[in-house]
């Protein structure tokens, strides 16, 4: 599932994306991210962003090839 929201001519974010580890390499998710990348392009947002939990290497890895990359880091007390 993808799950984006978008503000016209404002902001946009793919706010969770997964897809179960047996169906994973068959361009599900690619499909997602373009789905939702061209989405929020024809709502014309001026930016686009989503949250990855520091540590998953492989979904930052994914999202770069979408062209999201760190912009900031939160840090939090435990």
């Amino acid at each position: 599932y993808c799950v984006s929201s978008a503000i016209e001519n404002i902001d946009g974010e793919i706010e969770s994306l997964f897809v179960d580890k047996n169906f994973r390499g068959l361009k599900i998710g690619e499909t997602f991210m373009i789905e939702s990348i061209n989405w929020m392009n024809s709502l014309n947002v001026k930016s686009k962003r989503i949250e990855v939990y520091c540590g998953n290497e492989i979904a930052i890895e994914f999202y770069k090839k979408h062209n999201f990359f760190p912009k900031y880091i939160v840090l939090e007390e435990k």
